[in-house]
């Protein structure tokens, strides 16, 4: 089954090329390479494809190539953040609401698709987390991180990015 995912460029950056023995570059560029080869897609918005080309590695620039190619870009307009930003704003304060702001754009897209985020900020994801008892918008939203192995983001993919109840933001263990 295919999925909508949406890929922060905290990936794309830090995705290695071959050669690359870095944990975290090898992890995103093998996760990138499953996305190309596994029937999912990647979504993008004007915004987030703007920070693309100022962040993505080389590997990376060759990936989405590939990826266009293969027809599994999905573009969409930039959502609507003004209620969301109002609803996050309420329930954060001033540096965390900044550290926020940056992912946001990833947030609207994968709200506004499958509900799938795809980052290495856990910064980000834990204040999202945290907000995400108060804003009902974000809690079913699937945060993984590829460089996690005890995330198993390989696995996941191959199994079709399902939502699973430990991945969502709004996860509250029993």
């Amino acid at each position: 089954m295919t999925q909508r995912l949406v890929i922060d460029t905290s990936v794309t950056r830090a995705a290695g090329n071959e050669a690359s023995t870095d944990a975290t570059a090898s992890s995103c560029r093998d996760f990138l390479k499953a996305v190309l080869t596994i029937c999912h897609k990647f979504v993008v918005t004007p915004e987030i494809q703007v920070e693309w080309r100022e962040h993505r590695s080389r590997f990376a620039s060759t990936w989405l190539t590939s990826m266009d190619a293969r027809k599994k870009v999905i573009r969409i307009a930039a959502p609507d953040a003004e209620g969301l930003n109002e609803r996050i704003a309420q329930f954060s304060q001033g540096n965390q609401l900044k550290a926020m702001a940056k992912d946001l754009p990833f947030l609207l897209a994968a709200n506004a698709t499958d509900a799938r985020v795809v980052s290495l900020d856990e910064e980000a994801r834990g204040l999202f987390v945290a907000v995400s008892a108060h804003v009902g918008q974000i809690r079913n939203v699937v945060w993984v991180n590829p460089s996690r192995p005890d995330e198993h983001p390989l696995a996941w993919l191959e199994e079709d990015a399902p939502i699973q109840d430990q991945r969502r933001l709004g996860y509250n263990p029993p």
